[in-house]
């Protein structure tokens, strides 16, 4: 492959590749990239749905290491690796790439790129089908390095994300594993639906004769009838039949072999798969906003959120390994807030008093008040205002 000669012509550790030489690889060489063979109709439609949605995350890095404050992290390096982590791809691109690297390889690795003092400057994605776990011969460990196209990378120099695997402890699950059999259904069906539209141009599919004919004679009707009927540039012609010949309903219609029936059955099963709702794919006859919102939701909180929640613990780990620092990485959730909701908690919590005036702007990201009662549960009682904590009435003048 022409990977393997970039490689065998560069004398370096590849552990110690820049984001150049990523570049040279990766621009140069695409079609190492996976066949589309795989990824068809409703399967294609699921995935890019979960990368769209991977790729709208915001992360954020937060300091730990004073106990009861944390503080979200503003310092340019670390938060360059969620915005531009090398030179020619975002971060949007990467977080797109990784859901979709679930789906199709159940694995999904980024190279950490170093500079000449040893740290962390950006992430460069590595193609999954080209990256191995090795595991040294009578080690205790699941494994001890990585291969990358067939060269050795040190595991501190790779964040590894994993679909979940009932199977392994090791190795991620491909989605696509689940529905080997519904994708090569699906594209039987195609072929035999594009087979059937392209024969059957409309004249018949059988033909019936009292006369004797020889055997000259049939094949040269044969060929006639197929010159002039068969196919979709010959469909709906003017038919004149010659040599006593008539048309047979045929046996069988595309319509009888129910292909659209079977193949609405196939989606159905790729989309359970999936856990992917109709109406993020535009299917459902009665689409609406309350069934649209409550789609979102479910899928949002059910599983994207939760898978973004995995990769918190998988980047805050090597946060942690990276910069010596008590950081812990969070993504902002996707799940849509249930806003009439939310203003409905808030004012029950401020009237009967177990909630504060900046337990509420805290909770909506804002800035508290310095003002004498923001930090004061009250409630009313028959027009005067109770302190909750003193069961004292709170003097007007105040």
């Amino acid at each position: 492959m022409k990977l393997f000669k970039f490689f065998q012509k560069k004398d370096y550790d590849v552990s110690k590749l820049n984001a150049e030489d990523f570049k040279n690889i990766f621009t140069g060489f695409m079609d190492l990239h996976v066949g589309t063979d795989k990824v068809i109709n409703a399967v294609f439609s699921c995935i890019d749905a979960y990368g769209l949605y991977f790729s709208k995350a915001k992360f954020r890095v937060y300091d730990e290491s004073v106990p009861n404050n944390v503080k979200e992290v503003k310092d340019s390096k670390i938060i360059r690796l969620f915005t531009t982590p090398n030179d020619y791809q975002t971060s949007s691109e990467i977080f797109y790439r990784i859901a979709t690297h679930f789906a199709i390889f159940g694995n999904s690795y980024l190279y950490k790129i170093r500079n000449e003092n040893d740290e962390v400057i950006g992430y460069q994605q590595l193609l999954p089908n080209l990256v191995k776990r090795v595991r040294d011969k009578n080690s205790k460990n699941l494994f001890d390095y990585y291969e990358y196209a067939e060269k050795p990378i040190p595991k501190r120099n790779i964040i590894d994300f994993r679909y979940p695997n009932p199977y392994s402890d090791v190795d991620g699950y491909a989605i696509i594993n689940a529905i080997e059999d519904d994708i090569t259904i699906m594209k039987v069906q195609k072929e035999y639906t594009k087979l059937a539209l392209e024969k059957g141009g409309y004249l018949g599919l059988t033909f019936t004769t009292e006369q004797q004919l020889s055997d000259t004679t049939f094949k040269k009707v044969l060929k006639e009838l197929e010159q002039k009927y068969t196919g979709k540039d010959n469909a709906f012609k003017v038919a004149l039949l010659t040599n006593g010949l008539k048309i047979l309903a045929p046996p069988y219609s595309p319509r009888d072999m129910q292909f659209g029936e079977n193949r609405n059955i196939t989606r159905e099963e790729i989309l359970s798969v999936f856990k992917v709702p109709k109406i993020l794919l535009g299917i459902g006859e009665s689409i609406n906003r309350a069934t649209a919102e409550a789609s979102v939701y479910a899928f949002t909180s059910g599983v994207i959120d939760p898978l973004l929640s995995m990769i918190d613990k998988v980047l805050t780990k090597a946060f942690k390994e990276d910069f010596g620092i008590q950081y812990s990485v969070e993504h902002d959730l996707l799940t849509p807030k249930d806003v009439e909701g939310q203003l409905k908690y808030y004012s029950q919590g401020l009237k009967e008093g177990w909630l504060t005036i900046n337990e509420v702007r805290e909770a909506e990201g804002l800035n508290k008040l310095t003002g004498e009662l923001s930090d004061v549960p009250t409630i009313n009682v028959g027009g005067a205002l109770i302190n909750v904590d003193t069961a004292k009435q709170i003097d007007k003048a105040n």
